[in-house]
């Protein structure tokens, strides 16, 4: 059995909830960070494979492994390139047609590629008259801090119903359009026009004019909050 047979079908075992003990004893960011840390050191693993296979047959030995990587293509595939971090940059306006379907700025698109459909989340924000949206990714970082709180607690539930209740998968169509349900059009007030922004990890979709004034709020108290802005600290270098 090679490699990439290997990791595929560990990968499945590891995703398939019939192998693995019920929610409460083993919750999904556990299991997330197994599979994770498991890719990362099967990545190690296999990058010093095909260093010294390489190395022997440039010596004139013959390779004890293929020299192909099994496992970066799958890295690739799952969207955990190494360093990869998914920022989401910009503000576009598009136009919104009658049925609700408007086109996801390119960069965006690019940012969720390879998760587990070909779209978007979307919910309306529980801030105000605007929605939210981002990848996997960002539903991800919201599952891990949501179970790190009581199961019990209110707060948690509430959170639990406004986002991933609330939620909605937007596939794109072969235009790179998605169609938003009436319900979130309303909720934001989008007709002819929407406005994405992008918010780093996440990014909100707009009505264009009230975009614009909240644009202007932000801009004068991001120059009165400017020196709030602080580098993360360094890690000393060793012998210092």
């Amino acid at each position: 059995m090679n490699g990439r047979r290997v990791l595929s079908n560990l990968e499945r075992v590891l995703q398939n909830p019939a192998y693995r003990p019920p929610d409460h004893t083993f919750p999904q960011s556990i299991h997330r960070y197994v599979l994770n840390l498991f890719f990362c050191c099967a990545a190690a693993i296999d990058a010093i494979t095909c260093a010294i296979t390489e190395k022997m047959a440039k010596n004139g030995l013959s390779p004890l492994f293929p020299m192909k990587s099994h496992v970066i293509p799958l890295l690739t595939a799952r969207g955990m390139r190494a360093g990869e971090i998914i920022v989401f940059v910009s503000t576009a306006t598009n136009g919104i047609d009658a049925k609700g379907r408007v086109s996801v700025p390119a960069g965006f698109r690019s940012n969720v590629a390879g998760g587990p459909f070909d779209g978007i989340y979307v919910w309306p924000s529980f801030d105000g008259p605007w929605l939210e949206g981002g990848g996997q990714a960002l539903m991800d970082d919201y599952l891990d801090m949501i179970e790190a709180m009581d199961p019990y607690d209110e707060a948690r539930q509430a959170l639990e119903q406004s986002i991933f209740g609330e939620a909605r998968t937007l596939s794109f169509d072969a235009n790179g359009r998605i169609t938003l349900p009436k319900d979130l059009a309303e909720h934001a007030a989008l007709d002819g026009k929407v406005t994405f922004v992008g918010l780093g990890r996440r990014f909100e979709i707009w009505n264009p004019e009230r975009h614009s004034k909240r644009a202007m709020t932000a801009r004068t108290f991001a120059q009165e909050n400017k020196l709030k802005l602080r580098r993360p600290a360094r890690v000393a270098e060793v012998g210092q």
